[in-house]
């Protein structure tokens, strides 16, 4: 197991991020993910997260619409933009004065031009899938002339666009349920799955200011990547390490 000065590689500890950031060496990680608590508008941690970023490295901050346009002002001050990903959901309807708010942002960055990128697809929207038919084999056809004519004759995965409607979020109790949470803003492993797949590669080391229940950690540690973190909350680190090790024992 690696060293990150006085820490441990794949495990999370307790402490303030910015008191942990200060003692990991520069350029160390390759992609940072940080779930931001919208009430908190101050950005100072992305200064020292940029500072432990490799160039060829990537962040991505996620929020609600609370925040994100003050993020993006501060992200735009120290990275490069790449994308605004809005991750839609389902949840239980709310009747309000306003339209349903079922949405998550995420925004996209990397420290320079020459970064890791793994393109990702995902599967055609269900929209799209209404319009197919299937074969005998339950294959899906398509049903466009122009693309018969290429020799495509089947409905296949696309390029991941920067609108998510394919991923859950974890409820416990819904139709679409994807496990019980146990953090009130815990987030689906396959969303981090997504993220951190697209923008590192085997043996990246992946940093989560923010750990919280341990989602981050348990993503790469199913995709291979070294991984760290750190939450303010005992009861969040004991909970986080008890997830990852339940999740490795389930894989054996």
């Amino acid at each position: 197991m690696g060293k990150l000065g006085p820490f441990e590689e794949n495990t999370v500890v307790c402490g303030d991020c910015l008191e942990v950031m200060r003692q990991m060496p520069d350029g160390c990680v390759d992609l940072v993910y940080a779930d931001m608590i919208w009430e908190n508008l101050d950005f100072g941690w992305l200064i020292p997260c940029r500072r432990i970023l490799k160039s060829t490295g990537s962040i991505y901050v996620q929020t609600d619409y609370r925040s994100a346009a003050q993020l993006k002002l501060a992200l735009d001050e120290l990275f490069t933009f790449r994308n605004w990903i809005v991750w839609c959901y389902k949840a239980i309807p709310t009747r309000n004065r306003w339209y349903q708010r079922k949405h998550s942002d995420i925004l996209f960055y990397t420290v320079s031009n020459d970064y890791t990128w793994n393109e990702p697809i995902q599967p055609p929207s269900k929209l799209a899938l209404e319009r197919f038919r299937l074969d005998k084999n339950g294959k899906i056809l398509n049903p466009t002339p122009a693309m018969a004519r290429k020799g495509i004759h089947y409905v296949r995965n696309v390029v991941c666009k920067d609108w998510w409607d394919d991923i859950p979020v974890p409820s416990g109790f819904s139709p679409w349920d994807t496990g019980h949470k146990v953090h009130k803003w815990q987030k689906p492993i396959k969303l981090l799955e997504r993220m951190i797949g697209a923008s590192s590669s085997i043996d990246d080391l992946i940093f989560d200011p923010f750990m919280g229940s341990g989602t981050t950690a348990i993503a790469a540690d199913r995709l291979g990547r070294r991984w760290f973190g750190c939450d303010i909350v005992p009861a969040y680190v004991e909970i986080a390490m008890e997830r990852i090790a339940a999740d490795r024992e389930k894989r054996r």
